[in-house]
């Protein structure tokens, strides 16, 4: 019953969010959902509008589903859509900020102070933008005084550091660091690709509340979670 579920879901999203798969969005998926449950599954766009109107999030498959739930769980939403990258390794940085903006999430611009903060405060060869790319030098310091800074400004509403923890460079301290920036309140997503060394690292983050996510599509789907819930929030509180 579709008017009992988003009747549901209306009272249910302010309090806790509600993150959904649905299949059967082509027309051949619907023909599949008919012959296994003897229902079509309807269109899309019908489906995405109901959603969006109850305040229901969408996961494009079971991977995001999960991520979701995960950043979800263990991060406060975002109050606003500007997302804030620091990095060790810029590559992947270039994948998310296309990802960020076909989401329809935005790439934070900083206040000039910020700006003018992190060009004093880090070695001149780092540079201070969207990403603040910290270079393969980067020590736990460093990260500590860029994370401060984003988190401080007020353009900014969600920060997603990118981490090479392979870099000899890059101590162990930066676990103690990363937790330490979770008492600005701002949510933070994480993302870190590597053997096991980076999958123990990323282990030892998640067990102090901060979600890490291996691609940076990942990332930016778990940053779309929490915008959207989010805007939820607001429109129903």
């Amino acid at each position: 019953d579709g008017r009992k579920f988003m009747e549901a879901a209306r009272e249910v999203a302010p309090r806790k969010p509600i993150v959904v798969l649905k299949a059967g969005r082509t027309e051949a998926g619907s023909r599949a959902a008919l012959s296994h449950t003897g229902w079509l599954a309807g269109q899309a766009a019908i489906y995405d509008a109901a959603f969006k109107q109850c305040g229901v999030i969408q996961a494009r498959n079971f991977e995001e589903l999960f991520d979701m739930a995960k950043a979800l769980a263990l991060q406060p939403p975002a109050e606003g859509p500007r997302v804030a990258m620091v990095t060790n390794g810029a590559g992947p940085c270039v994948m998310a900020a296309d990802a960020i903006v076909e989401r329809g999430l935005e790439l934070a611009s900083y206040e000039p102070k910020t700006v003018e903060f992190l060009r004093a405060e880090l070695p001149p060869f780092c540079i201070p933008g969207n990403p603040v790319d910290l270079t393969g030098s980067a020590t736990s310091r460093e990260y500590e005084v860029a994370m401060r800074a984003l988190l401080e400004d007020p353009n900014v509403d969600l920060l997603m550091p990118f981490f090479v923890f392979q870099d000899t460079p890059l101590d162990e301290h930066i676990i103690d660091v990363v937790a330490e920036m979770r008492r600005y309140g701002k949510p933070i997503v994480c993302c870190a690709a590597g053997g096991p060394y980076t999958r123990r690292q990323a282990r030892r983050l998640e067990d102090l509340g901060v979600p890490v996510y291996p691609i940076p599509e990942r990332a930016v789907a778990a940053a779309y979670a929490l915008v959207a819930y989010g805007q939820v929030r607001k429109r129903y509180t």
